[in-house]
């Protein structure tokens, strides 16, 4: 009963094919996957320029394409929105309605956006949580493991 977005700020197109290609069982629609959209030539090859008049899905352009995307069409904000970067700081913390923000551990520095909000995890904010991972094993575990 829950619809999945995803909002990220690289190639939509690359992001596309991951979460809504059977074969990897994401189950994502491609439409609601929103990111970086790149010109195109006369022969449809890629060029290394934003789209013209595309959203800029990094930092506070998250929150304005989530704002865009998802407010509009629900009428309310994310319940859920996870993140690991510095740029996922804003749409972490910015809808009111989202009762949990999780944020992936990647030790970014207490003082940075994301750390800023494990460092509110760790101080037991129940809006944040901070799950751990295993960079070496690709895979989550107890922040004790790390």
């Amino acid at each position: 009963g829950i619809d999945v977005w995803v909002c990220t700020a690289s190639f939509v197109e690359g992001i596309r094919e991951i979460a809504s290609n059977p074969e990897f069982r994401y189950g994502v629609a491609a439409e609601r996957v929103i990111g970086l959209q790149l010109e195109q030539d006369s022969e449809g090859r890629y060029l290394a320029q934003r789209k013209a008049g595309s959203e800029i899905t990094y930092a506070a352009g998250k929150t304005e394409a989530v704002q865009r995307h998802l407010v509009s069409c629900y009428g309310r904000g994310p319940i859920l929105v996870a993140g690991d970067s510095n740029g996922d700081a804003p749409m972490l913390r910015d809808f009111a309605d989202t009762e949990v923000s999780l944020i992936i551990d990647t030790s970014r520095p207490a003082d940075s956006p994301i750390g800023q909000l494990a460092l509110l995890a760790s101080q037991g904010d129940s809006r944040y949580l901070l799950q751990a991972r295993d960079e070496l094993r690709g895979c989550w575990c107890n922040a004790d493991e790390k």
